[in-house]
């Protein structure tokens, strides 16, 4: 079984963003690795979250042009149907 190395990327920053950020880590309790590594992974997720949400409203548009309803209308006209 193979263990994970890491992969070191190097980044140059200007001298005032590099010291925001390390107040920042150093006001979370954080190394800047660590504060940078978590930054780097929360917009990643932000990425993939509004891909596929972009990707479900694709897919709800392309139903809705198909004659296809939502659930909540489904759900409604259910409800009207058991109490008809």
């Amino acid at each position: 079984m193979k263990t994970k190395t890491s992969t070191r990327v190097s980044v140059d920053l200007v001298p005032d963003f590099h010291a925001e950020l390390k107040a920042r880590a150093q006001a979370s309790a954080k190394t800047l690795k660590n504060y940078m590594t978590d930054a780097l992974a929360e917009r990643i997720n932000k990425d993939r979250e509004e891909e596929e949400d972009r990707y479900w409203g694709e897919r709800a548009k392309e139903a809705r042009e198909e004659g296809f309803v939502s659930v909540e209308e489904s759900e409604a006209y259910l409800k009207r149907l058991l109490n008809a």
